[in-house]
């Protein structure tokens, strides 16, 4: 049987996790931020921007730092998180690293990321840009008893995120599919 499609655009997205996630799509309270500051200057802030996204699992039996080197290899997120596309130009970076730039596909959008924040193996955080639109996009990975606690965030800002009345939602969706397609993938990896 074929995989379906990508959608090739936004709402192609917006509609596919609407229907695959009708639970998830929905806002992130403010309150649940993580305490952990944000980068300073750069305009990202949960409680004044338009668009903020959260999501946490726990992953038993998973350290912070393999979930962490999961996470650092852009190359292997289409493999367990089908609305990111790494993009071409040149070799992809093997893992990531402080001030790496690198490019990847999301919501039929091409984003242009550069690592701001890389403390391995508990944190690690990106802006991304495309016309109209700044986002921050950050993982934190802390140990708890048998396992790690995963918490992906994000903000937006610009015109697009003022403009789209959705797009929290469908981030919390989107993400809640990352993470149960990271912990998927983990859990394949450590049964070979």
């Amino acid at each position: 049987m074929e995989a379906p499609r990508r959608p090739r655009t936004p709402i192609g997205w917006f509609f596919r996790l609407r229907a695959r996630e009708p639970s998830a799509f929905r806002r992130s309270p403010r309150a649940l931020a993580h305490p952990h500051p944000w980068p300073q200057g750069r305009g990202f802030d949960p409680a004044t921007n338009p668009v903020f996204a959260h999501n946490a699992i726990v992953l038993p039996d998973v350290t912070p730092a393999a979930a962490f080197e999961a996470v650092a290899r852009p190359a292997d997120w289409s493999r367990y998180y089908e609305n990111a596309e790494l993009l071409p130009p040149g070799a992809p970076p093997p893992a990531l690293h402080l001030d790496a730039c690198f490019e990847f596909r999301t919501f039929a959008t091409r984003q242009r990321c550069r690592v701001l924040e890389y403390e391995a193996p508990f944190l690690l955080g990106w802006e991304a840009r495309m016309p109209g639109n700044r986002a921050y996009h950050r993982w934190l990975f802390e140990p708890v008893d048998g396992g790690t606690r995963v918490v992906t965030e994000e903000c937006n800002t610009g015109l697009l995120a003022h403009l789209n009345p959705v797009m929290s939602e469908a981030l919390h969706a989107a993400h809640g599919l990352w993470l149960s397609g990271l912990a998927a993938h983990l859990a394949a990896t450590q049964r070979r």
